[in-house]
């Protein structure tokens, strides 16, 4: 049972990671996605943890990744590398893509593997990181899991200002 790995690089600083644990037939009918970028730091000194460092505080671990998305692709790995070792047998193949630009717009992630390389995300179904940041309720925290999309809408629309990501508005 061979687990192929291609890389797919439409930038030279961002490749997408497309691993495919192979089943008893060619398909591969359930894709596991996730991103391996992370958030640009932009100022440091707005950081109440060290944004390079993996600080644990509270039962919680801080820095760049740490929940978005990094520890969700690690238990994806994990899984498929225990699956290997433990000789698992599917009928059909599992496919984990992993993204290089989902948090910089996707020019050169999920969107552009679409564009240029469809195949590489043939599946019927897809997991993807869903859900969110944990909710703190009483004294325990629950993590929400996104079991569906609601539909597709598209919309023309203009904006201006200055362009920000959520986990660091400020600038914007």
């Amino acid at each position: 049972m061979d687990w192929t790995q291609r890389f797919f690089q439409g930038d030279p600083d961002r490749g997408n990671i497309i691993s495919i644990y192979p089943g008893d037939d060619d398909k591969t009918r359930l894709m596991l996605m996730s991103h391996t970028d992370v958030v640009p730091v932009e100022d440091e000194t707005k950081w109440n943890y060290d944004p390079f460092a993996a600080e644990i505080s509270g039962g919680r671990v801080y820095g760049r990744g740490a929940s978005d998305c990094k520890a969700l692709l690690t238990c994806q790995l994990m899984a498929l590398a225990i699956m290997k070792r433990s000789g698992v047998r599917l009928s059909h193949g599992l496919r984990l893509v992993s993204g290089a630009d989902e948090e910089h717009g996707g020019r050169w992630g999920f969107g552009w593997l679409a564009d240029t390389h469809p195949e590489s995300l043939s599946s019927e179904f897809a997991v993807n990181e869903g859900g969110g940041t944990p909710v703190e309720i009483g004294n325990s925290l629950t993590y929400l899991l996104g079991t569906g999309e609601k539909g597709r809408m598209e919309l023309h629309i203009t904006l201006r200002g200055e362009s920000a990501h959520a986990s660091v508005p400020g600038p914007g």
